[in-house]
């Protein structure tokens, strides 16, 4: 979302992010990934990379 002028931008807000917070969000990113490599095998989805691989990738699209 582009909002230009219209962003409101507060540098000295007290809201912040914790490790916890950020420690959380990757697990629940990297589950959601976990699980859409293993609907994709059901599927009949052949990947060239091993799992590892796909799921970080995966991983890194929901993070983006």
């Amino acid at each position: 979302m582009i909002l230009g002028e219209a962003a409101q931008v507060d540098l000295d807000s007290d809201i912040s992010l914790n490790d916890v917070d950020i420690r959380s969000r990757n697990e629940i990113i990297l589950k959601e990934a976990e699980a859409t490599f293993e609907v994709s095998q059901a599927l009949g989805i052949a990947f060239l990379e091993n799992r590892s691989q796909i799921v970080s990738r995966l991983a890194n699209l929901d993070g983006v």
